[in-house]
């Protein structure tokens, strides 16, 4: 089912095509999104883990450094 794309911040000229649809299904409404996060990053492959980990590790250090 096609739906309209969400809106961006960018300028309505600075893409030149956009789309969105929207795919029901039964198992997507049983679970939270948290638990679709958790699904997909908990499973994932570890390169892409530490991908994943590491900006929110610096972002974290850094946080903390300001604090300080």
């Amino acid at each position: 089912m096609r739906v309209p794309p969400p809106q961006t911040g960018a300028a309505p000229d600075a893409a030149d095509y956009a789309s969105a649809f929207r795919v029901p299904t039964p198992a997507a409404r049983t679970r939270s999104p948290r638990e679709w996060t958790r699904l997909v990053f908990e499973g994932a492959p570890t390169p892409l883990a530490v991908l994943v980990a590491i900006p929110y590790l610096l972002r974290r250090a850094v946080r903390r450094t300001e604090r300080e």
